[in-house]
């Protein structure tokens, strides 16, 4: 590894290690020098002190933070400002995150809260999926993937369907997309099965959201997962509780010309087979 890499794993393990304070306290050099970084690197380290360290922990912990609660706004305002700050300092506390990238931070601090806040009467109980569904709007606002080419293979029964790689799918027990809204009164979710594809739109600039039906969702979840189309409409309808009938495959066929019209479905994948 290079010296830049052990300089970088050591400011991580800083921001992010729970005991880092009380180590970097006790001994700063032997905490510095568990990653490699060693002569002037070291030497100008130690030299600014831990208290500077422990200062930049802070407030890199709380602009992070910050930004999180940004991401899912409507989340933490029925959370409540007092909770979302505890929630967040047991998430620093159990370790935080490595990542990088803000939004996988903000991925994580769900994944760490789930399970506290899906067994709390105090919280509401669809909070968990509210939060996912804010996080993939931004997740597919903000991808790097997304805008690929249409594959130019008419779709057919015996292959897999190629998808704008911004695409998300979530399925939840709520409808929580209809509670989101820019301003006025928030609302209550129903409580009914959802299936909801994220994608963006054709400028590339805004998240859009489509609601399925839920065998449409049982058919979609499995073409995202690589399944070639007809096993795809035969699992989805046995899923769905239904038997394949022309009356599903009419509907499934529309369905697919809406998303192709939308730029989601890109045509059949063809790697690996012409």
């Amino acid at each position: 590894m290079s010296e830049d890499g052990r300089i970088f794993d050591a400011f991580v393990a800083a921001l992010c290690d729970p005991s880092a304070p009380a180590r970097m306290r006790g001994d700063l050099s032997g905490f510095i020098g568990e990653f490699g970084v060693s002569g002037e690197d070291a030497a100008a380290i130690v030299e600014g002190g831990a208290r500077r360290l422990l200062m930049y922990r802070t407030m890199v912990q709380g602009r992070v933070s910050a930004l999180i609660a940004e991401f899912i706004p409507q989340t933490v305002a029925r959370l409540g400002q007092v909770r979302y700050e505890a929630d967040v300092r047991k998430f620093w506390a159990g370790g935080g995150s490595r990542g990088v990238d803000l939004i996988e931070v903000a991925a994580l601090f769900i994944d760490a809260v789930a399970p506290r806040w899906l067994v709390d009467p105090a919280i509401p109980a669809y909070l968990v999926e509210l939060a996912r569904y804010e996080l993939a709007l931004c997740q597919v606002r903000t991808s790097a993937e997304g805008g690929e080419p249409a594959s130019g293979a008419a779709l057919a029964l015996a292959r897999p369907l190629r998808f704008d790689g911004a695409l998300r799918l979530l399925r939840g027990s709520y409808a929580v997309h209809r509670c989101v809204c820019a301003g006025g009164e928030a609302h209550e979710p129903a409580l009914a099965a959802t299936s909801l594809l994220i994608y963006r739109d054709r400028e590339g600039s805004m998240a859009r959201t489509l609601e399925l039906s839920e065998r449409a969702g049982e058919v979609v979840a499995r073409l995202l997962a690589g399944e070639a189309m007809e096993a795809a409409l035969r699992g989805g309808a046995a899923a769905a509780g239904e038997a394949l009938s022309d009356e599903m495959l009419a509907s499934m066929a529309a369905l697919l010309a809406d998303l192709s019209e939308r730029r989601i479905v890109l045509g059949a994948e063809v790697i690996g087979l012409d």
